[in-house]
């Protein structure tokens, strides 16, 4: 599940956009602000992986919520919904890195395309991190193994190497043999 921020001061708008990912069961958390402050309050305080803000809010606008949220964390994808489609706006929305800006009334389909293809760069980003972690670890095995042969390795380190490699700890069995003469 990824957390979604939307950050809207019509909580039909809000409300719309919860209903829409709930009927196409979709994997976000909708997590709901209806102001740029409390949008900012939230993001402080959640793990958001996603953002929607509405440009026109009291006391803190979208632009502002948006500056503040990229200052926090400069990868968060962050997209503008506003009724107002001025090229002001627009401007100020990629000054600030916004991945996309949607006019309202919101099209569900443009809304559903955004969301998949948030999806699928999540999972592009997880797989990629995973095969990462796969060679190097493949890479560090041996030596991970020499050490452990020596003691040199604590259990949770242990525990924690055989949860990426997908290995429940508990459940294998590690013999380690070296210099053996069998008769």
């Amino acid at each position: 599940m990824y957390n979604l921020l939307i950050a809207d001061d019509e909580q039909i708008e809000r409300d719309a956009i919860e209903f829409l990912i709930k009927k196409k069961n979709l994997p976000f958390n909708v997590i709901k602000a209806k102001n740029g402050k409390e949008a900012i309050n939230i993001f402080e305080n959640k793990e958001i992986d996603f953002v929607i803000l509405d440009i026109k809010m009291p006391l803190v606008d979208g632009i502002e919520a948006g500056k503040k949220i990229r200052k926090l964390n400069i990868n968060i994808p962050i997209v503008y919904l506003t009724a107002w489609s001025t090229f002001d706006f627009a401007k100020s929305a990629i000054k600030i890195g916004a991945l996309e800006y949607l006019v309202k009334p919101i099209n569900k389909n443009d809304l559903y395309k955004l969301l998949s293809k948030f999806i699928e760069q999540k999972l592009f980003e997880k797989k990629t991190k995973n095969e990462e972690l796969k060679t190097v670890i493949n890479q560090f095995s041996r030596s991970f193994f020499a050490s452990m042969k020596h003691g040199l390795i604590n259990e949770d380190i242990l525990k924690e190497y055989f949860n990426i490699k997908d290995s429940s700890y508990f459940e294998g069995v590690c013999l380690i043999v070296s210099e053996v003469n069998i008769d």
